[in-house]
């Protein structure tokens, strides 16, 4: 899978469309790790674009739906990690899913990030 060779989370934004970017990508998103739409960063919305229809198709492909705008991801992200650093891994508690994270949880035999159990701040 195209996430696991670029070490990126099998996350897919799955705010509604609103018929405008989030806000939260307006500069790129730079704290987002995972996959998003191309309805997420425009407003430029053309023929050909897959919409709604190619979001569905990642999350019954088994990704984990996550709502962006209100940061889902980043708390999600920081509970797990704070359950891999209390099992022993060496890894940063900030939310941002990369490299060493996701190797964190395949040390602990977990194939998926979104299997990695979460726990509360």
């Amino acid at each position: 899978m195209l996430c696991d060779a670029l070490a990126i989370p099998f996350q897919i934004v799955a705010d509604p469309y609103t018929r405008h970017p989030l806000a939260r990508f307006l500069d790129g998103g730079p704290t987002y790790r995972g996959i998003l739409g191309h309805r997420n960063n425009t407003e430029q919305r053309g023929r050909g674009d897959p919409g709604d229809e190619a979001i569905a198709r990642v999350v019954a492909a088994g990704a984990e739906p996550v709502l962006a705008g209100q940061e889902q991801d980043l708390e999600l992200g920081k509970a797990r990690q704070r359950w891999l650093v209390g099992r022993g891994e060496r890894i940063e508690v900030d939310g941002l899913v990369g490299p060493l994270s996701l190797g964190s949880a395949r040390r602990r035999m977990y194939s998926r990030w979104r299997d990695v159990p979460a726990v509360a701040a």
